[in-house]
């Protein structure tokens, strides 16, 4: 229902685009709802016979949103802090500390594949290349999956040999 809204909100109030961030949400929260909208224009994109196709325009710049909070979610100090506690604005010299503090010694994560690795914060990312590249698989993931919507909502269209993988 959550997702409607915003969907129906992009669609009604202008031809612009908008950020859809919900402030209060973590960086998945927002990294999931920009993919969505994402999702959902390039399925949308398919209809428009038109040279400028906005729709998949808009797709591509909500998917790009969601790759920046996708890369967020792989920092340190987002992995450890929330600012959704009902007492984070009392806390929230302690919490900058905190994430600071996270984001520069790192920490050791482990993800359900049993991959384990030390990941570090913002502005970090390109210094240490196993977080790199895990980074590098999710929003390659992501991307792919856009694009893999795109493809199939289209009729009698095959998919290219490198998506298919």
């Amino acid at each position: 229902k959550f997702i409607d809204e915003v969907w129906n909100r992009i669609n009604e109030e202008s031809s612009e685009i908008q950020s859809v961030e919900v402030s209060n949400q973590n960086a998945v929260f927002n990294y999931l709802l920009h993919h969505l909208m994402a999702l959902r224009f390039a399925k949308l994109s398919v209809n428009e016979v038109d040279v400028d196709n906005e729709a998949l325009r808009y797709a591509l710049i909500y998917e790009a949103a969601a790759q920046s909070y996708l890369s967020d979610t792989f920092s340190s100090g987002h992995m450890l802090l929330s600012n959704s506690d009902f007492l984070a604005p009392l806390n929230s010299f302690n919490i900058q500390i905190a994430h600071d503090h996270y984001c520069s010694e790192g920490v050791y994560v482990i993800n359900s594949q049993g991959d384990c690795w030390q990941a570090f914060g913002d502005k970090l990312l390109q210094w240490y290349p196993y977080q790199f590249n895990k980074v590098l698989e999710a929003c390659s993931a992501s991307l792919l999956e856009l694009f893999l919507v795109y493809l199939t909502s289209m009729e009698k269209t095959k998919i290219p040999v490198n998506l298919d993988k």
